[in-house]
């Protein structure tokens, strides 16, 4: 076995990861590079399936084709690199294409030369040589990927801190569509909000929209009972929904500042299982749309009996039996009703969330959805696809200004050679789940394409260690997922990000975060950052104070900067005096009319800045027990805030702003 310690084995070790991918040292926040230790190296190499252990590793044989080649539109002899093919003679190829249909032919050794009239798509080309065959996923993908000229704006706010007359304890679909409709009402073109996939919210627990039980699948405490089609049918669901009992504790619920997610979801269980048996009862399930449903969700039925076995033990699937823990289940191991409801709960939270979508865009203002990095490690999608995620590692972040000990995220990372065997096709399904409801997608840690910071369990994440990943490959099934169903791309690119991911966004066509707390200068004079064309800009993010937290935790020193900086854009006199909230108002004014002036394509403003509400939604590094992260409904109804002067007189010359910007 190799001894970490040794500086023999430590020379194995780097050449080990070199071969792997994991990188031996990065570059830190301050300048400083850091060198990974032995054991950081050991761990990340063993969770890659390295031969660490071996007496003497061997070096695995390369293979004569990648699994995945990238072929980009418009590349005038599309080809695969090929490397020295075992035995003499020529190689017999065959191309199936997505599509299904299939082409032949016979060439020499050396690069493969693929039709030159191949559709942009997935396919599969096999390569047969002295009896063997070797298979590549040929990506054949758009240069760049969708995106609009449009100089645009939109609202932000978390569909839980959404409050709507008549909620169910938490806002829905049905919500998120008011909001969209009211927003394009007033010109604007967007509605972002946070991850609305699967979470855990009985045991185990954990509302964050960032620790998802799936990336496949919606969260079931966000479809709207009454807009189901079958609450006609069913007297039991109209009962409950009429019930007295039901209306106080939904009231209760709605005028509580947090969001109970325990008793919300019990609350709407009830009605949905009464819907689910009115469901299985009619044949639902032969539906054409619920069969459409399938074909969309394939994992959808083993995806229901994996929640309703959850509930019945009561724990994530580490905690399960081995054999449940192995990915199938057997009919004793969950309560039949309890699938049946979940399955109805995907299919209607799928039907809304098109009908949301299709009702947005026809109001003009789509859908800016939020893709989360990683699954809950007790998810769902770690449970199915166990090969894909890494195991003895957590994701993580190295040290830096805001966080000195480094961050351990806690979830698996995708394990970048499986994924590329595998043809990417999980990848593939989350994004489409998100891009089939989103007109702008919004990638949490872009950097995570190129390489994911990489934490071995029982070390410290100041001991984490990179490990890269196959950009390319990644940013061809983004460009081809986005042409498709014309989504815009937007890449989390705050914090130390390397030039080369910002030169591929560029690239590629992908929208840049500008943020404005961040890109103010305080010295030699202050000023704010020029904000890039390709960007969508803000005030802050869900991660952040809001701008009234904000203007309260910079001081003096820091208020007076960005208020000389307003003032040499010419948005604020610096003759004008005020004091306390007012004071803090004219500089919100002066920073939004600044952005909207600006060439950003889309200017995405937080709803409670324009009340300067001061608390934020969620703070890093804080647990539940500490913060309520994810808990806080917004002060103002939607009703409220749909008729204030100043939220939607503010709105209003965003948009006339923007428009005169587009116009000149």
């Amino acid at each position: 076995m190799i001894r970490a310690d040794a500086d023999a084995d430590v020379s194995v070790l780097e050449g080990l990861a070199a071969r792997h991918g994991v990188e031996t040292s990065y570059v830190a926040l301050g300048g400083e590079t850091r060198r990974a230790s032995p054991e950081a190296l050991a761990a990340a190499l063993r969770a890659l399936g390295a031969p660490i252990d071996a007496a003497k590793p061997t070096v695995d044989e390369a293979p004569p084709i990648e699994p995945v080649t990238v072929v980009w539109s418009g590349d005038l002899a599309p080809t695969v690199a090929a490397g020295p093919f075992p035995g003499v003679g020529r190689l017999d190829c065959r191309l199936e294409t997505e599509e299904g249909e299939e082409r032949e032919w016979t060439c020499a050794a050396g690069p493969i030369e693929l039709p030159p009239d191949l559709p942009l798509g997935y396919h599969d080309l096999t390569v047969t040589a002295s009896g063997r065959a070797w298979t590549t996923r040929v990506i054949h993908a758009p240069a760049t990927v969708f995106d609009t000229p449009a100089r645009d704006w939109g609202v932000f706010l978390p569909l839980y801190a959404l409050r709507t007359a008549g909620d169910l304890g938490i806002s829905d679909w049905t919500g998120l569509q008011a909001l969209a409709e009211w927003t394009a009402a007033l010109g604007g073109g967007v509605v972002g909000t946070l991850p609305l996939f699967a979470a855990f919210l009985d045991e185990p627990y954990d509302p964050s929209p960032y620790a998802p039980v799936s990336r496949l699948f919606w969260n079931e405490l966000y479809l709207d009972p009454e807009r189901s089609p079958e609450l006609a049918g069913s007297a039991e669901a109209r009962r409950l929904l009429e019930s007295e009992a039901l209306r106080d504790r939904l009231a209760a619920l709605a005028e509580a500042p947090l969001v109970d997610y325990r008793e919300a979801a019990r609350l709407k269980r009830r009605v949905v299982e009464a819907l689910a048996r009115t469901f299985h009862e009619r044949q639902g399930w032969s539906s054409e749309e619920f069969q459409r449903f399938l074909r969309e969700a394939p994992e959808a039925e083993r995806y229901a009996a994996f929640r309703a076995a959850g509930e019945w033990r009561q724990a994530g699937w580490r905690a399960w039996p081995e054999r449940m823990r192995r990915g199938a289940l057997e009919a004793g191991d969950y309560v039949a009703e309890d699938s049946r409801t979940h399955l109805y709960a995907q299919w209607l939270s799928w039907r809304q969330s098109a009908e949301t979508a299709r009702a947005a865009a026809r109001a003009g203002a789509g859908l800016y959805l939020d893709l989360p990095l990683g699954v809950h490690p007790d998810g769902f999608d770690t449970w199915c696809f166990p090969e894909l995620f890494a195991s003895g590692v957590s994701a993580g972040a190295p040290p830096d200004d805001f966080f000195a000990g480094g961050q351990d995220w806690g979830f698996p990372p995708l394990h970048p050679r499986r994924i590329r065997e595998d043809g990417y096709r999980y990848v593939i399904e989350a994004l489409r789940t998100a891009m089939r409801r989103a007109a702008v997608i919004r990638l949490d840690h872009v950097m995570a394409l190129h390489r994911l910071f990489w934490v071995p369990h029982g070390l410290a994440a100041t001991e984490g260690v990179y490990v890269r990943y196959r950009p390319e490959e990644w940013w061809a099934i983004l460009c081809l997922e986005s042409r498709r169903h014309s989504t815009a791309v937007v890449g989390e690119d705050l914090g130390t990000v390397p030039d080369e991911v910002r030169e591929t966004m560029e690239r590629r066509g992908a929208r840049r975060m500008y943020v404005v707390p961040f890109e103010l200068e305080r010295e030699p004079a202050p000023r704010l950052c020029p904000v890039p064309g390709r960007s969508v800009a803000s005030l802050g993010t869900h991660d952040m104070p809001t701008f009234a937290g904000w203007w309260e935790a910079a001081g003096e020193e820091g208020r007076v900067a960005l208020e000389r900086a307003l003032a040499r854009e010419g948005e604020l006199p610096e003759a004008e005096t005020a004091t306390g909230e007012e004071r803090a108002g004219r500089a919100l004014g002066g920073v939004l009319r600044w952005l909207a002036r600006g060439p950003a394509r889309l200017v995405l403003v937080n709803l409670e800045d324009l009340w300067l509400e001061d608390r934020p939604q969620n703070e890093p590094g804080t647990s539940q027990d500490e913060r309520p992260n994810w808990r806080r409904r917004a002060r103002l109804s939607f009703e409220e805030l749909a008729e204030r002067p100043d939220v939607v007189g503010t709105l209003a010359a965003i948009d006339s702003t923007r428009r005169e910007g587009s116009a000149s």
